[in-house]
């Protein structure tokens, strides 16, 4: 599916919904083809990217069209309304 078009970004959001829909409030999401961990807190719709060997671009834009923030690192930040430290793709 391609992200830059609107049914693309459409179908991408439902996909990466359902999958992190699986994964408990506080669990990972390994991806091994960026060889990452994402970190997943529905609780506040944040993700947390430790970033390996490849970046994921794609999957921050997602998360991103799905209303969450994404941040650097394993640990929350302090204040999930805090702008200046998230980022997006």
């Amino acid at each position: 599916m391609d992200i830059n078009t609107p049914e693309g970004m459409k179908a991408a959001v439902a996909w990466q919904m359902g999958w992190v829909s699986k994964i408990k409030d506080g669990g990972a999401w390994v991806v091994p083809a960026a060889m990452i961990i994402i970190k997943i807190h529905h609780s506040r719709k944040i993700a947390l990217f430790n970033r390996g060997v490849k970046a994921a671009p794609d999957i921050a834009r997602v998360f991103n069209a799905m209303g969450w923030r994404c941040y650097d690192g394993m640990e929350l930040p302090t204040t999930a309304d805090d702008p200046e430290t998230s980022f997006s793709a």
